[in-house]
């Protein structure tokens, strides 16, 4: 699982936390994302595969709708 750096940019408060996404450590803290600056620390698989990230496969050329 990914680590990462959190320092809360109003109360200048740090924390490491070790979470699948930085919106979820900031979470984890109670902060909300947009009042954290973030540094990831370690990358690392995630623990539950059904979190990633969704990967979207470009469109088929010359599918049948098309001009």
């Amino acid at each position: 699982m990914p680590t990462y750096r959190i320092t809360n940019r109003i109360t200048k408060e740090r924390a490491q936390v070790d979470a699948p996404f930085a919106q979820t450590a900031c979470e984890l803290l109670g902060w909300m994302i947009g009042n954290c600056h973030v540094e990831l620390i370690r990358e690392g698989p995630y623990s539950d595969l059904s979190k990633r990230p969704m990967v979207i496969s470009p469109k088929q050329q010359g599918g049948e709708n098309e001009p």
